[in-house]
């Protein structure tokens, strides 16, 4: 899959989020003017991500897109228990991240 057509099908579902999270400040009476000029916006810069492994061991190869595309077992192992810790402290990450795993 191309960089863009994941960021294509990327971005509908990143402005669904931002919608419905506009509509749940305001039910719960936030004032957006508190968040001044701050924007939600994907962050994330395709155009310099490359396709390859930048640094370590694996440098040079390419970037993996599936788990089984990562060479230890160890790694992956690695890689499942940070996206749970991850899940433990932040607010339902371990269920929006489910398809990694």
């Amino acid at each position: 899959m191309a960089d863009t057509e994941i960021v294509e099908g990327y971005t509908p579902n990143f402005e669904a989020w931002i919608k419905d999270f506009n509509e749940w400040q305001t039910r719960i009476g936030f004032d957006p003017s508190w968040l001044g000029d701050y924007r939600f916006d994907i962050k994330f810069d395709w155009d310099t991500a490359g396709s390859q492994i930048e640094f370590g061991d694996f440098k040079g190869m390419p970037k993996w897109e599936r788990r089984m595309q990562i060479p230890q077992q160890n790694i992956r192992d690695a890689i499942i228990s940070m996206v749970s810790v991850q899940g433990d402290t932040e607010f339902a990450s371990v269920e929006q991240q489910n398809h990694l795993l």
